[in-house]
């Protein structure tokens, strides 16, 4: 079967996939690809990686789905963190962290926002204080992260299909 030829399912789930400030115009792709993948209803970016979405890196990677991506931008996390809440989401952060849960433990809501965070530093202090949850990802092997688009399409694909 020739990939043209493909058709994927498509869900109304509520999920929407929230950056903190990234380092990278790739990695942004990356997760611009695999929200676009899961089917996230929308992807909000940092004010300040807005020129990401011009960048040749980005577009070679991203394989044109920003372009079918409802993406907003925000500026303060506070602000939007009180807009989600409004609208009765749950605010996820992937983040190994003292109070994150397992991955496989996780029960996601109907309305789930997941935060991922910068690829040197993870999400950021702030924004964990203001989340209901944490998850992570388990490793068995010696390293002790994996890449931010690694880490969120693991967890997008643990919420789709816990609410499919």
């Amino acid at each position: 079967m020739a990939y043209k030829d493909i058709s994927n399912a498509k869900h109304n789930l509520s999920i929407i996939l929230i950056c903190d400030v990234l380092k990278s115009p790739a990695n942004l792709g990356n997760l611009c690809r695999i929200a676009d993948a899961f089917g996230v209803a929308k992807l909000y970016i940092h004010q300040t990686n807005k020129d990401f979405l011009k960048s040749n890196r980005l577009k070679k990677v991203a394989r044109h789905t920003h372009q079918h991506l409802d993406i907003g931008f925000y500026t303060d996390f506070i602000s939007l963190h009180k807009i989600l809440k409004n609208e009765h989401y749950e605010n996820v952060a992937i983040e190994y962290c003292d109070k994150s849960t397992a991955l496989p433990q996780i029960r996601f809501n109907s309305k789930t926002a997941l935060i991922v965070g910068n690829e040197k530093s993870g999400v950021s202090e702030s924004i964990l204080n203001l989340v209901d949850k944490s998850t992570h990802v388990d490793m068995y092997g010696h390293n002790s992260s994996i890449n931010v688009a690694q880490a969120t399409a693991i967890a997008l694909y643990a919420c789709v299909n816990q609410q499919l």
